[in-house]
C-alpha cells in the first residue's frame, strides 16, 4: 500500500483522512511549525524540516487544504512541494463514477456520487466534492473546489483557481475564466472572463409567521 502525508492539520485533512486511510498508508499529517508532535491520532511533521528526511521515491504527499483565498493557499503548498520533487496521490471514491476516457490529474479528490463523463480533463489540485455533474468534452483546470451537487454541463472550459457553490450550474458550451466565485444556487448560461463575484440574490422571509401560515396550534 502506498505510503502517504496529508499536508493540512484543518477540517479539510482531517475529512481527507477518513477518505485516503482505506486506499493508502497514511503515515502521518504535516503543517508549517507544528507546536505538538501528534494531530489526529497520527505523528505530525515540519513541512519545513521533517518530511524532507523522507525517500520521495517511497513517500507521496496528499495537500488537503480548502478555498481558502480562492484556493491559493492549497496551490502554493502543492507548487512548492512539487518543485521539490515530491509526487501526489488523487483519490476517487469507489462510488464515484468516472468514465473510463476521462483524466484526472495528481493531487485531486473525487469524493462519493460524482458522475465525470467521457472524454473529461480534470487538472491537478481539484476538490471534487460530493454529488457533483461534469459533462462530457469539459476541461477542467488545477486548483479549483467544486463544492456539493454542482452541474457543469458538456463540453466547457473551467480555468483555475474558481469556486463553485452548493447547487451552482455552468451550461453547456461555457467558458469560465480564473479566480471566480459562484455563489450557491448560480446559473452560468453565458461565458465570463477572470475574478468575478457571482452572487444569487437572497432569499426574503415572507411577512407571515409559518406555524400561522399553516395552522398549526
Amino acid at each position: 500500500m502506498q505510503s502517504v502525508i496529508i499536508i493540512g492539520t484543518g477540517k479539510t485533512a482531517e475529512l481527507a483522512y477518513e477518505y485516503l486511510k482505506h486506499s493508502f498508508d497514511i503515515i502521518g499529517f504535516a503543517e508549517t511549525n507544528p507546536e505538538s508532535m501528534f494531530w489526529n491520532g497520527k505523528p505530525l511533521f515540519s513541512i519545513e524540516h521533517t518530511i524532507s528526511s523522507f525517500d520521495k521515491e517511497s513517500v507521496k504527499l496528499f495537500v488537503a487544504v480548502g478555498v481558502n483565498k480562492l484556493n491559493t493557499v492549497r496551490q502554493q503548498l502543492y507548487s512548492d512541494l512539487l518543485n521539490e520533487g515530491w509526487d501526489f496521490v488523487s483519490y476517487i471514491h469507489p462510488r464515484a463514477t468516472v468514465a473510463p476516457t476521462a483524466k484526472i490529474g495528481k493531487n485531486c479528490i473525487v469524493m462519493e456520487e460524482n458522475v465525470i463523463q467521457d472524454f473529461t480533463t480534470i487538472g491537478d489540485n481539484n476538490i471534487l466534492w460530493s454529488g457533483n455533474h461534469i459533462g462530457h468534452h469539459s476541461n477542467i483546470g488545477s486548483h479549483n473546489f467544486i463544492s456539493s451537487h454542482v452541474v457543469i454541463c458538456g463540453n466547457c472550459t473551467i480555468g483555475d483557481n474558481n469556486f463553485f457553490g452548493v447547487n451552482s450550474c455552468v451550461g453547456d458550451n461555457i467558458t469560465v475564466g480564473s479566480f471566480n466565485w459562484f455563489s450557491p444556487l448560480t446559473a452560468t448560461i453565458k461565458s465570463i472572463g477572470d475574478d468575478n463575484l457571482l452572487v444569487m440574490p437572497k432569499t426574503d422571509i415572507a411577512g407571515i409567521p409559518a406555524r400561522k401560515y399553516f395552522k398549526v396550534r
